[in-house]
């Protein structure tokens, strides 16, 4: 298992370390906010057909995925860094970056599930800690290779990317993996729809899912857009992102004595509000300490949000079909990766970056305002 943690570490990183680095990539070449959307649009897209992969992962088996993923990841880091850019190249290539992020995830939390099945140890909570630790590490190689550039040299991240993904295709191929399981049949597919679909409660939460996750993505994706408009060197944006992320972990760490104490409700509003107002407040100055402590707010908030969200799923969701509940919730976390950074693009033409960030500002308070309502029994709504 320490085999899979390593990999999903090296995963990680090299995927954020890839994203920011076309976005860069787009600043580089004089692409404008809407087409940084819809390339970040891209790297969405393959995660709406998740249930294809889930089904190829049950024939084939984890192992089988992790190479593929692996290979996607190397292939595509490498071509970014070999490549003369152009806005199909980034959209062509955010998509396969996006083929094999979802691969590689998909399978460490299928393998970290099924050793729970095979050993009766859980090493979920390790996975979520592990995936933080890369989030905070991805964005500080910004800090080590780029100095005091305004737009750092990408050809070198994705060099970097690239090495990382071929130590993960060594430890995808060295791992020994489950034996395939089937999948299951439509009959049972469509009842487990129908349950969900039926179980009050369940919309609302993957719905704040979406918004977490949705807010959580643009962050990386945007930010160095506003640091890019406001001089920033993308050393200090990477230092940002990072303490954005490690703020998530932090909050992480504390998550169950918040929940004992505050009960779900309570701290899913007050987690939406802390990151609605981190944010918003991206917006009041471009002073670097100024914006890492609102960072830092805002990463304490969607922190909690993303496993608080998943608690209430399995709360309210029978037992049986759990794991259907948590891929409806990934699809649905799809499509804010697809649609929040193409609609953000398209919006900054009219309201600005700033705009934008006060607009997930705002979706963050409605969500907090539509929970609070429902305050006296969530799990009934």
């Amino acid at each position: 298992m320490n085999r899979l943690f390593i990999h999903a570490f090296l995963y990680q990183t090299l995927t954020i370390l890839s994203r920011i680095g076309i976005t860069y990539l787009a600043v580089d070449i004089g692409l404008d906010a809407t087409h940084v959307g819809l390339i970040s649009g891209a790297f969405g897209l393959p995660a709406l057909f998740g249930l294809n992969f889930g089904r190829y992962i049950d024939r084939a088996g984890e192992r089988a995925a992790l190479v593929w993923g692996s290979l996607f990841m190397v292939g595509t880091s490498a071509c970014l860094a070999l490549t003369p850019p152009s806005f199909i190249v980034l959209v062509v290539l955010s998509f396969l970056l996006g083929i094999g992020q979802f691969l590689g995830v998909a399978a460490q939390q299928s393998a970290v599930g099924r050793s729970l099945t095979h050993n009766g140890v859980n090493y979920y909570g390790r996975l979520t800690l592990v995936v933080s630790l890369a989030q905070t590490a991805g964005p500080l190689f910004l800090v080590f290779f780029t100095s005091d550039q305004l737009v750092p040299d990408t050809r070198t991240l994705f060099a970097l990317a690239s090495i990382m993904g071929i130590v993960t295709l060594l430890l995808a191929l060295g791992s020994n993996g489950f034996p395939p399981q089937a999948g299951a049949s439509p009959m049972r597919l469509m009842r487990m729809a129908n349950v969900l679909l039926t179980t009050r409660g369940y919309l609302l939460a993957t719905t704040a899912s979406l918004v977490v996750v949705g807010a959580t993505d643009l962050i990386v994706v945007f930010l160095p857009l506003l640091g890019a408009e406001h001089s920033i060197a993308a050393g200090t944006i990477g230092m940002l992102l990072s303490m954005r992320a490690c703020a998530s972990m932090i909050s992480r760490i504390f998550f169950n004595w918040l929940l004992d104490r505050l009960g779900m409700s309570r701290l899913l509003t007050a987690s939406l509000l802390l990151a609605s107002f981190g944010i918003g407040a991206l917006t009041l100055s471009t002073n670097a300490f100024v914006m890492g402590a609102m960072l830092f707010i805002a990463g304490i908030g969607l922190g909690i949000g993303a496993p608080l969200t998943l608690t209430w799923l399995v709360r309210i969701v029978p037992a049986d079909i759990q794991g259907s509940a948590i891929s409806g919730r990934l699809a649905l976390n799809a499509l804010a990766l697809v649609a929040a950074p193409v609609f953000a693009g398209s919006a900054i033409l009219t309201i600005g970056i700033g705009g934008v960030f006060l607009a997930i500002s705002a979706c963050l308070v409605a969500d907090a305002a539509v929970i609070a309502l429902r305050r006296n029994n969530p799990e009934r709504v």
